[in-house]
């Protein structure tokens, strides 16, 4: 019997932190590809500008894709049959809501940019690093949360 809505279907019990993993995936990696399409719109139109601004695209990218590549490695993992903890549960929500979050105001960061200027270029290189630096620190943390209930072998 399906244990979500006990319409008499059999269908293989998922634990929260599975169904929780998928969505999260799904959604975070369509972010960041739309976030990547809008650093690569930015640099083809940089490339007539400067070859610091094109450096800066290119290792924004890069660093965007990196991300993007581990997330999208993540294998479904098994989880523990046991509860989990409300707290780490209300954590790893919270987690996910920031990490869209930091997604978003890169975006905006990028979309407010002339992407053609130098204009506020320190700031604007800055900020977007500091975004990244912040999204691998949260994903790091939600990581470790995660492993708790993981059954290895």
């Amino acid at each position: 019997m399906c244990e979500q809505c006990n319409c008499g279907e059999k269908k293989p019990y998922e634990h929260p932190l599975q169904t929780e993993e998928k969505a999260f995936h799904d959604e975070i990696l369509k972010c960041l590809d739309v976030f990547n399409g809008k650093i690569t719109t930015c640099r083809s139109r940089a490339e007539t500008e400067s070859e610091k601004l094109i450096s800066v695209f290119v290792a924004l990218k890069s660093r965007v894709e990196h991300l993007a590549s581990s997330i999208a490695a993540e294998i479904s993992h098994k989880y523990r049959l046991e509860s989990v903890k409300k707290e780490d549960m209300d954590r790893i929500h919270t987690i996910d809501q920031r990490l869209k979050a930091i997604i978003g105001e890169c975006g905006n960061d990028i979309s407010n940019f002339s992407c053609s200027g130098t204009e506020n270029f320190a700031l604007f290189n800055e900020k977007a690093h500091a975004h990244i630096r912040e999204f691998e620190n949260l994903y790091a943390e939600r990581a470790k949360i995660l492993r708790l209930y993981r059954i290895y072998g």
